[in-house]
C-alpha cells in the first residue's frame, strides 16, 4: 500500500492540477453546501477531497490483492455486535450508508457476521466495468444485485429461510421521473431514494445505518447506527429522514471524505403556480 500511494499522489497531481477533475460541480456543491463557509475553506476541502478521492481510486483497485487478514487490520467494525439481537429475533437487516470514505470496502462485511451479505448496485453503462468491480466485491462472498432485482431476490432468501444484510447506498441521484420525496440535505432541496425504507417496510426487515470514518490513510472504523428495528410501526417517510440526517451529520463531521464530484443535485424541483 505505500508504493501504491505514490501511485496516488501522482493521480491527485492530475486530477487536481491537469485535468482539473470536476472542479466547476465540487465547488459549486462544497458553496452551495455549506454558505457560511469562506473562499479560502471550500478551496481546501475541494483540495482534501481529491487527494482522498485518489486514494480511494487506488484502496479500490488494490481490493483484489489485499488479504483477509491486512483487511481486518484496515477496517474495523467497532460494535457489529448489535447485529446479534436482530439475529437472534431471525430478522434481516438492510445496511445503509452513502458514498463516504471507501464505501467499496464494504466488500469486507461477510468477515464480521453470519447474515449472507448483498449489495445492491445501479448499473452501469459499460457492461465490462460494472463486472470487474461486482467480481471485487464478490472477492469475501458479497452477492450483487441489481436494483431492480432486489425485492425478487430478497424474497427468495426469505422462502429460503435465509436472514440477509443488503447493503443499500441511499445517496444516489434517482432517476428525474422516478422521485417522489424531496427533504432539506446539506443546506439543499434534495431528492431521496425511498427505496431503503419501501423493502424494510414490506419485508419488515431492521435498519442499520454504516458510518464509516478514516482514522489514518487507509485504515478505516465502521460504526453501526440502529435506524428502526420495526420499519412497519415507523411513520411515513421517517425513515429516509432519519438515515439522511444521519448522513449529512458525518459529511459535516469530515467534508472532504464525501463525493463530492458528482452531480447529486442535478434535478430540481418544480414550483407549480398557484
Amino acid at each position: 500500500m505505500r508504493v501504491l500511494y505514490i501511485f496516488s499522489w501522482f493521480l491527485f497531481i492530475i486530477l487536481n492540477y491537469i485535468v482539473k477533475y470536476r472542479r466547476n460541480v465540487i465547488e459549486k456543491n462544497l458553496k452551495n453546501s455549506f454558505p457560511e463557509k469562506s473562499e479560502k475553506e471550500i478551496s481546501e476541502i475541494r483540495k482534501k477531497y481529491m487527494r482522498h478521492l485518489s486514494d480511494v481510486i487506488i484502496e479500490s483497485l488494490a481490493t483484489e490483492h489485499i488479504s483477509e487478514k491486512q483487511f481486518k487490520k484496515r477496517i474495523k467494525y467497532k460494535n457489529p455486535e448489535i447485529l446479534d439481537k436482530f439475529w437472534k429475533e431471525g430478522k434481516s437487516i438492510i445496511g445503509v450508508t452513502g458514498h463516504i470514505n471507501n464505501w467499496e470496502w464494504y466488500t469486507t462485511l461477510p468477515l464480521i457476521m453470519n447474515y449472507k451479505v448483498i449489495a445492491i448496485f445501479k448499473p452501469m453503462s459499460n457492461k465490462y466495468f460494472e463486472w470487474c468491480i461486482n467480481k471485487l466485491r464478490n472477492k469475501f462472498g458479497v452477492e450483487p444485485v441489481a436494483m431492480k432485482n432486489t425485492l425478487r431476490t430478497l424474497l427468495n432468501y426469505v422462502k429460503q429461510n435465509t436472514k440477509t444484510y443488503t447493503l443499500s447506498i441511499a445517496d444516489q441521484v434517482p432517476l428525474k421521473n422516478e422521485i417522489q420525496f424531496w427533504t432539506p440535505f446539506l443546506n439543499q432541496d434534495t431528492p431521496v431514494f425511498l427505496g431503503t425504507e419501501k423493502l424494510a417496510r414490506k419485508l419488515n426487515q431492521a435498519i442499520v445505518f454504516l458510518a464509516m470514518r478514516k482514522i489514518k490513510r487507509g485504515y478505516y472504523e465502521v460504526e453501526m447506527i440502529p435506524v428502526t428495528d420495526n420499519a412497519k410501526n415507523e411513520e411515513p417517510l421517517a425513515i429516509t429522514v432519519k438515515h439522511t440526517q444521519i448522513l449529512e451529520k458525518e459529511i459535516r463531521n469530515a467534508p472532504e471524505q464525501w463525493m463530492w464530484s458528482h452531480r447529486r443535485w442535478k434535478h430540481k424541483r418544480e414550483v407549480v403556480d398557484q
